[in-house]
């Protein structure tokens, strides 16, 4: 006797006897999934075999919706972690470069008091940025190491680009509110390489961190060249990358503020061409 002559033969007993309610079908009766798409295939199928079609197919659609949902979860997860390798990459580079033309000055005599001072800045930076890459920092971890990271860039360009880190009365102010770890140098990095890239005199980046009440707001904006508005709105469309692969250090900051303060924190962008450009964050906190 064969499977559907089972499955009728019980349903009719347990139908009669009137104790029973017939036997459901659920996902796990349907494992041999190409004997059940090729008796479903049927040109003129039963009513029972109709009805237990129904239910594969719908089984089948679940399983293949969670399937795809767990592949796109997974090319999610691969993309991010590019994102974060490149990311961690540049930072690498950057701190390198700092390193060897620090190295540089000291070989040369030059101000060496100087360069080994900067050599330790450059060294807490590089450790920061790998330890807090994926971790929990705080507000004020976060000013003091883009402080260190001001001293170490105006050793860098000298005249060329003028910083200015203020924080309303002064740092104690500012409630030390948890954040996720190197959110401000990528936003002065992504300043000087692509605003300020070519200046030569007068730039200027400005990073603002004021409190009023239980609203911290952070600014981190450069007079440099500035975007169109028709290029700012594709970044913006673009989840914060250009074509290119630019930007990523901004793409990073901003996924991961939203991650961690989800709808606590509402980011905004602000350029146009000639006229620099701001990345602006208000966020909401519970102060205690």
């Amino acid at each position: 006797m064969n499977r559907r002559k089972i499955v009728a033969s019980v349903t009719a007993v347990f139908l009669l006897a009137g104790s029973i309610p017939p036997v459901q079908i659920h996902a796990e009766d349907f494992s041999d999934e190409e004997y059940w798409i090729k008796k479903c295939s049927a040109v003129q199928p039963t009513q029972e075999d109709a009805d237990l079609c129904t239910q594969f197919k719908n089984a089948y659609a679940s399983r293949q919706q969670e399937v795809e949902q767990q592949i796109s979860e997974l090319q999610q997860q691969i993309e991010n972690i590019g994102n974060d390798i490149d990311e961690i990459a540049a930072l690498a580079r950057e701190q390198y470069a700092l390193v060897q033309e620090l190295d540089a000055q000291i070989a040369l005599k030059e101000g060496a008091d100087d360069a080994a001072d900067m050599l330790m800045k450059t060294s807490q930076l590089l450790r920061y940025g790998l330890d807090n890459q994926k971790r929990i920092s705080s507000l004020r971890n976060e000013i003091e190491m883009i402080g260190k990271y001001i001293e170490i860039q105006k050793k860098r360009l000298g005249k060329r680009v003028r910083f200015i880190l203020e924080y309303g009365d002064g740092q104690e102010q500012i409630s030390n509110i948890s954040m996720p770890g190197m959110i401000l140098q990528p936003l002065v990095e992504n300043a000087l390489q692509h605003g300020l890239h070519d200046v030569t005199e007068n730039g200027e980046v400005v990073i603002s961190i004021q409190q009023q009440d239980n609203v911290i707001t952070i600014s981190v904006s450069d007079n440099g060249k500035g975007m169109k508005p028709q290029d700012l709105e594709e970044l913006i469309l673009n989840d914060y990358q250009m074509k290119g692969g630019t930007h990523l250090g901004l793409y990073n900051v901003i996924r991961r503020l939203e991650m961690y303060f989800h709808d606590q924190i509402q980011i905004s962008l602000h350029s146009d061409e000639g006229c620099g450009f701001e990345v602006f964050m208000e966020i909401r906190q519970n102060i205690q």
